[in-house]
């Protein structure tokens, strides 16, 4: 993601972190971060919701369902609340949270099957279940639940006790979404079977699996905003096994990860070695149990505050790649690298099995990106639009006979 000053790259980058309060950390009061709500919300406007919605493909054997998943918050008036979440799937099958209800809604064929079925699942569920609409081509179900602050799609787990009904290859089951500190309600729920088993035992609601794999992509994104004066200190020695933002604890998680071979590991060593072949690494506990990195260079050891800080950005990048996290999200990768580190870097994060955003104003990383690999980051109208370019193979060959790079094709208004 490229852009000036102030057009809104780091935004993107702040809604990751702010999910991660909401759904990882479970913040209480998410927003102080950014100093309060009117911080966070556009235009200042308390009175609006922020919603995040996110659009993929879900893939199991050799069917794809499309999946939306969006959630939509507040914190108006100093208070946090989801507002609503809604998972739909294939646009038959939604799952809506609101404030005391879950609501189910069927449509196509999963609402030509309920009919069938829907006495005995009202038997099961005739306290808690309001069937707010019953056509032939879409029902919709509210069940009534206890309100909780606490409570979101993404920490419910849904299994199955039975199959009920099979109709065009769906398997529908009777659910039971479990509440954390509440009694379970029963929904209807389309079954699958994981790729790698074919005994019919082996079923699972569907819901339940796409909920596990969007609560693992928020809970395993890996932010980057690093100080590197935090990181030159020396680190709590610890059991820990993720990055902070800030980096600060780069030290005690490198070490964690050293002490597992006793060496540094191999993808880090190896680059580290190519681009600084004069020094080698180790670690250093103090006697109030912090630990910090030791650099030997040549004959010289040099201490925290005298190494390089691109060597630290270097180590810190590439402990998070070793980390694995579903998503690696950098802001402003370019400080304190060296161009030729810098395209190394790159390669090695391009070559990864992590998906990688990167936020930039360089026109140094923007030459070294290929163009269909770029999102342009622009302000208008005090809203932060962002692009993709069109057609990058005729922008390339266009600007290759105008004599002019890809940066400055970007900073003169050509793509």
């Amino acid at each position: 993601m490229v852009g000036a000053n102030a057009t809104g790259k780091t935004n993107l980058v702040d809604l990751f972190m702010l999910l991660r309060k909401i759904y990882v950390e479970k913040d209480i009061n998410p927003f102080r971060y950014w100093w309060g709500y009117q911080n966070a919300v556009w235009d200042r406007k308390e009175e609006l919701d922020i919603s995040v919605k996110f659009l993929f493909d879900y893939i199991n054997g050799n069917k794809t369902y499309k999946v939306s998943f969006e959630t939509t918050f507040t914190g108006r008036g100093g208070k946090f609340e989801i507002v609503r979440e809604k998972l739909e799937i294939d646009s038959d099958f939604s799952l809506e949270l609101i404030p005391g209800r879950i609501r189910s809604e069927y449509k196509g064929d999963y609402a030509k099957l309920i009919p069938k079925i829907m006495e005995d699942f009202l038997k099961e569920e005739r306290e808690n279940l309001i069937v707010s609409e019953l056509r032939e081509d879409k029902i919709v179900m509210d069940h009534i639940i206890t309100p909780s602050q606490s409570l979101t799609l993404l920490n419910l787990s849904l299994t199955a006790t039975m199959t009920l009904y099979h109709y065009k290859n769906i398997n529908i089951a009777l659910c039971y979404l479990i509440f954390p500190s509440q009694s379970s309600v029963a929904i209807l729920n389309p079954l699958v079977k994981p790729a790698e088993f074919y005994n019919e035992k082996f079923q699972f609601p569907l819901a339940h699996l796409i909920i596990k794999e969007i609560s693992n992509l928020i809970s395993k994104t890996l932010i980057l905003k690093l100080n590197i004066n935090e990181i030159k200190r020396p680190s709590q020695l610890k059991r820990e096994d993720w990055l902070i933002e800030d980096g600060s604890n780069l030290n005690s998680v490198l070490y964690n990860l050293y002490l597992k071979r006793n060496r540094i590991p191999d993808k880090i060593a190896t680059l580290i070695l190519y681009l600084f072949p004069n020094i080698n690494l180790g670690f250093s506990v103090t006697e109030d149990q912090r630990v910090y990195l030791k650099v030997q260079e040549d004959s010289l050891e040099l201490p925290p505050a005298c190494i390089a800080d691109g060597l630290y950005k270097l180590l810190a990048i590439l402990t998070a790649l070793e980390l694995k996290p579903s998503l690696l999200i950098i802001d402003e990768v370019e400080n304190s690298l060296h161009p030729e580190t810098l395209e190394k870097l790159l390669d090695e994060l391009k070559s990864s099995e992590t998906t990688v955003i990167i936020t930039t104003h360089s026109p140094i990383v923007v030459d070294m990106t290929d163009p269909a690999d770029l999102v342009i980051v622009e302000k208008v109208a005090g809203e932060t639009k962002f692009r993709r370019i069109e057609n990058p193979e005729g922008v390339k060959k266009k600007l290759k006979e105008a004599g002019i790079t890809f940066s400055e094709g970007w900073l003169y208004g050509q793509i």
